[in-house]
Parts: structure tokens; sequence; C-alpha cells
């Protein structure tokens, strides 16, 4: 009997939970479709930068301790 009643709450919590969620969802202010296209294409940019500084840096690095060995 206890374990059905523990069954049900969770049932019941789980429910409440997933209600809560979807009503939460609904408040959300989503980005324009420019917002999130300028966004994306920062965010790629900023990505292609910093790999050609790290793989300039990589460069130097390697190419000094080859140097010094």
């Amino acid at each position: 009997m206890a374990q059905e009643k523990e069954k049900i709450n969770y049932l019941l919590s789980a429910k409440s939970f997933f209600n809560e969620v979807i009503e939460e969802s609904k408040k959300i202010a989503w980005p324009s479709r420019e917002t999130l296209v300028q966004s994306t294409l920062v965010v790629l940019a900023v990505i292609v930068i910093l790999s050609l500084f790290m793989a300039v840096a990589d460069v130097i690095w390697n190419k000094g301790f080859q140097l010094i060995s």
C-alpha cells in the first residue's frame, strides 16, 4: 500500500514538474532570426580567429623549442 502511494506521489510530482516546465518555456523571450544569425556569425568568427591564433602560437613555440634542443 505504501509503495502505491509513493508511486502516485512520484507520478504527480513528475506531472507537476513538466507542467511547470511548459509554463516557464512559454515565458521565454526568443531572439529574432536576424539577432540569431548575427550572434552565430560572431561566434563563428571568434572561433576562426582564436583557432588561427593558436595555430600560429603553436608553430612559433615548436620552432622555438626546436632551436633550443
